[in-house]
């Protein structure tokens, strides 16, 4: 019983040390993301999914009987910044809220949410990454080609 006790206190103290600056973060991410996202989809646009490779690829794999959106992966992309802009918003709105009650599951919570969403920091960094190493890949074959 003393161990939830002192788990529990661990919880609430660790959380009121950093909320604070999990709620400067998650803005600041928030922030980020949201700048930078039309920038990334444009980009990723123009320079992947506007080329010929993508086109012939889309053909490929429609001929094969898959039903492919041709901007599919670019959508799931839109979509996956979406949901990180609005879970970092919330994460900061939990950090500013729920933190003043100094309960073991509000900061909980709060923490477990700070945990998922840097997790979902990490895919977009990943996915954006896959997407900029393939802007590269083709630009390379084109240089090449040319």
């Amino acid at each position: 019983m003393s161990e939830i006790v002192e788990l529990s206190k661990a919880v609430i103290e660790y959380h009121d040390k950093w909320s604070v600056a999990l709620f400067s973060t998650s803005i600041t991410l928030a922030s980020f993301i949201f700048t930078m996202k039309s920038f990334v989809i444009q980009t990723v646009k123009k320079n992947v999914y506007d080329t010929k490779q993508h086109k012939s690829l889309v053909k490929k794999r429609r001929f094969s009987g898959a039903n492919t959106d041709y901007y599919g992966g670019l959508r799931r992309l839109s979509n996956l910044l979406k949901w990180t802009i609005l879970l970092a918003i919330f994460n900061s709105i939990c950090q500013l809220t729920l933190s003043i009650f100094n309960n073991f599951y509000a900061s909980l919570f709060c923490i477990v949410v700070s945990l998922v969403l840097a997790i979902l920091f990490s895919y977009v960094v990943y996915f954006v990454s896959l997407n900029i190493t393939e802007i590269i890949s083709l630009a390379e074959k084109k240089a090449c080609d040319d």
